[in-house]
């Protein structure tokens, strides 16, 4: 089977914008400071809205939940469980040896086990996958898909504003809640063809939606005026988590976001660099141009 090379160039862009996004934190803990990395946490909810949904998006646009359970649960095992063991093993051993760091995490006064606390997307993976297998296997209408899987979100909502975010939050459990719907999203698209339809004009309009919501919150943090219909929600912090009535806007920024990031890629992936010009053919193929490869 061919590779879906929109669907790779994305992948590659949510990697830099993921870094990108954990440069201020990292440089911040090290007494790193300066107008650069300001402007970077000014702005970063631009990207870190969605750009964590967007992976879980094309994971389901990429998945196949049509196998049988033994098959599924095989390939589950060699694609997450192993690495997310793997990972977790050796990065542990080598912060022991390095900074003599002990096994266990301490976070809100509660003890956990690195394994358990370590690769929160991983475990989204995992146990997301294994909800959403069973809701796909058993639950046909996908009107009803949708409807039970945004009572989950709301429901990790409810727990979020309830109290700290890794309060007893085990293996993730609450950020699974939150992003297990966005594995259905991106089946759905699959089988309906829906990111087919992201052509030039539906694109200018997802983003503007998106310019304008998100224009609107830096308005309103200019004045220091806090709305929760407007912020968007960081759900891998999810310290800004205090209402149930923000799963519109959390499904607005993060559904549009990736929506827009999608199209722009698959309109770039459409055009080739000309070499005699030097520029981008964004807007339609140089004479010469057969598209990328």
């Amino acid at each position: 089977m061919n590779r879906i090379h929109w669907i790779d160039a994305t992948k590659g862009l949510l990697i830099l914008l993921m870094v990108l996004g954990h440069i201020p934190n990292i440089a911040g803990s090290q007494g790193v400071e300066n107008h650069i990395l300001n402007k970077c946490i000014f702005f970063s909810s631009i990207y870190t809205c969605f750009f964590m949904q967007a992976f879980i998006i094309l994971t389901g646009y990429t998945s196949n939940f049509d196998k049988k359970i033994n098959v599924y649960l095989k390939s589950l095992f060699k694609t997450i469980v192993i690495p997310w063991f793997s990972f977790s093993i050796i990065c542990k051993i080598i912060l022991a040896l390095i900074h003599d760091d002990n096994f266990t995490y301490s976070i809100s006064g509660s003890n956990y086990f690195f394994i358990i606390e370590d690769y929160w997307f991983l475990h989204v993976l995992l146990f997301g996958k294994i909800i959403y297998y069973f809701i796909h296997k058993y639950i046909k209408n996908d009107i009803y898909r949708c409807i039970g899987l945004l009572f989950l979100i709301m429901f990790g909502f409810l727990i979020l504003s309830k109290n700290t975010y890794h309060f007893y939050n085990y293996l993730h459990y609450k950020d699974t809640l939150c992003m297990t719907f966005f594995l259905w999203f991106g089946n759905y698209c699959k089988r309906y063809n829906i990111f087919d339809l992201l052509n030039g004009r539906i694109l200018f309009v997802l983003c503007t939606l998106y310019c304008i919501g998100h224009t609107l919150r830096l308005i309103l943090r200019l004045y220091e005026i806090d709305c929760i219909f407007i912020i968007p929600i960081v759900i891998s912090h999810a310290a800004n988590v205090t209402s149930v009535l923000q799963v519109p806007v959390y499904l607005f920024y993060t559904i549009i976001g990736s929506l827009s990031c999608f199209g722009i890629i698959k309109i770039l992936n459409k055009n080739k660099y000309h070499p005699r010009s030097g520029w981008f053919f964004l807007f339609g193929h140089s004479p010469n141009a057969t598209g990328c490869a």
